[in-house]
């Protein structure tokens, strides 16, 4: 307690904010992942948090390892299913009496080659792959992503973690709730307490 009857609560400055981050939470990233999108992520939610001091800037860190860990989940939910669908179709075109124009049929690289373009981040390769399956089979292909999304195991994974991850992250904005206002009135002077209370 200070000499004026109020609780001292030690601010960090940004310089000792950051070195806590850097040495305590540094990102665990996966292949792939795009740490100058994670680094914004963190930044924003650090700025609506607001963070006081060192135990809240944990907290605070820890939210928003549950929110890009839940970030992640939805982001490899989506590659489980569309793998799923892309393997769906190579089992479509390998029954089919796909053939090349001289008469000669299609090896498994180029039907894997097909299929894997339906999913395909070009939008180009997509767009054409998705026209040459719709030539070739007649099959809704919404119909086959919803399955896809329904059927592989890959993906109900994900979903029970999402779940779990969800749950956490809801219960730790409650707590670093709780700790914010704890906080909040530790730093009022003891005088104004006892006057509130009369």
């Amino acid at each position: 307690m200070a000499h004026d009857g109020t609780h001292e609560t030690q601010e960090m400055t940004p310089d000792v904010a950051e070195t806590v981050s850097m040495f305590l939470t540094d990102p665990v990233l996966l292949p792939g992942e795009d740490e100058m999108l994670y680094r914004a992520l963190a930044r924003a939610i650090r700025q609506q948090l607001d963070p006081r001091n060192i135990l809240q800037r944990l907290a605070c860190d820890d939210i928003v390892t549950l929110r890009w860990e839940i970030l992640r989940h939805r982001r490899l939910r989506k590659k489980s299913a569309e793998r799923w669908f892309a393997g769906s179709i190579v089992e479509r075109y390998r029954y089919s009496s796909l053939r090349r124009t001289s008469g000669a049929a299609l090896t498994e690289d180029e039907l894997h080659a097909h299929a894997m373009d339906t999913i395909s981040v070009d939008p180009e390769r997509r767009a054409s792959a998705e026209a040459f399956f719709d030539e070739v089979v007649q099959v809704d292909r919404d119909q086959m992503l919803a399955e896809a999304y329904a059927e592989a195991p890959a993906v109900k994974c994900h979903d029970a973690k999402l779940n779990m991850l969800m749950r956490q992250h809801r219960q730790a904005m409650k707590d670093y709730e709780a700790m914010k206002a704890a906080d909040a009135r530790h730093d009022i002077p003891d005088a104004e307490i006892v006057k509130d209370a009369a």
